[in-house]
């Protein structure tokens, strides 16, 4: 999520550089967070919350979600031309997409670099791109994947994989996937600054904002297909697994978890939720819910849009913390 200006140079539109893009400062942000439960769209300018809406995917022209069809308008920039004016900003959007995917449509995962076979990040990727069973083993999708390389604290990593690279992250998502949120930022007249996948986002946030000081931490997110669980130890990720919304035998695994890597203290939990509050989950496991309130306190403010009457107004809702740390590294 840290890029590089080669990356914006390989992957920005040509027309965004055109209109002034490149040393533009004033162009809103427009982040989304895609669920089949919870579909939200945040939108920042100069750094500041400006309006949040939830429910979009019962607009028509959203962009695509995971587990719902395309549904492309055939009217040219819809659904952010009609958000822009109704919050009265203008200019090309830099848009960034969180997708919360199903299990099937994520690949994501912490391998020892040790027992890889590449020598450098860009080889490992070209082994992924040219036979993803070169690299993870067990793989039969018959799908085209995208695919990034990530070091254990989520930072992007290239070159040569050495000592410093112990445990590296794998992220795969369709290609297909990929494809449709281009055509619909395209469509949108925008820059498509990125799309991160929702455990990716939130492990990031984590891992920067809450200092766990040596201790090892678990990391439960409550997403809208599946419970990924996260153990974190210095600040980086030491193992990441995907369950089925299955709260029993998520509390049987942590528990098994814990007493494999064999910790003296008892492991901090954390639970982050973007559909219902975390409490009762949080509860259950013993462990601290991220919540709005917390949320708060943690971030120092609460995030505030504007409100039609010109007052600003407290978005109680956890998804908006995600996406304006999101926005501050990203756009």
């Amino acid at each position: 999520m840290s890029y590089s200006l080669g990356h914006y140079l390989r992957n920005f539109p040509i027309r965004y550089y055109l209109a002034g893009g490149l040393i533009s400062r004033d162009e809103p942000g427009v982040l989304f967070f895609l669920s089949t439960e919870a579909a939200s769209v945040l939108v920042v300018r100069r750094r500041r919350p400006i309006a949040y809406e939830n429910k979009i995917d019962e607009v028509v022209d959203h962009p695509p979600i995971p587990g719902v069809g395309a549904t492309l308008s055939s009217v040219a920039r819809a659904f952010t031309a009609k958000l822009l004016a109704r919050n009265r900003l203008h200019g090309s959007p830099r848009i960034i997409l969180v997708p919360d995917f199903g299990t099937e449509d994520l690949y994501c995962n912490i391998h020892n670099a040790e027992n890889l076979r590449d020598y450098s990040i860009e080889e490992l990727l070209a082994s992924l791109h040219e036979e993803p069973r070169q690299v993870i083993g067990a793989w039969d999708d018959p799908r085209e994947f995208r695919w990034s390389v990530l070091g254990a604290n989520l930072q992007e990593v290239s070159g040569r994989i050495d000592r410093q690279h112990t445990r590296l992250m794998i992220v795969g998502i369709p290609r297909q996937y990929c494809d449709e949120c281009e055509s619909w930022t395209e469509a949108q007249q925008g820059s498509l600054l990125g799309i991160v996948p929702a455990p990716v986002a939130c492990l990031r946030w984590f891992i920067e904002t809450f200092p766990l000081e040596g201790r090892i931490g678990f990391v439960v997110l409550a997403l809208a297909q599946v419970i990924v669980v996260a153990a974190i130890q210095d600040q980086a990720i030491t193992l990441i697994r995907q369950y089925e919304n299955d709260f029993d035998f998520v509390e049987k695994e942590l528990s098994a978890i814990a007493a494999q890597l064999g910790s003296d203290q008892p492991p901090y939990i954390c639970v982050w939720s973007a559909g219902d509050s975390p409490i009762r989950l949080a509860t259950r496991l013993r462990g601290l819910a991220l919540d709005e309130e917390a949320l708060q306190k943690t971030c120092g403010s609460p995030v505030l849009v504007r409100h039609p009457n010109r007052t600003r107004q407290e978005v109680r809702d956890a998804k908006a913390y995600l996406l304006m740390w999101l926005e501050s590294k990203m756009v």
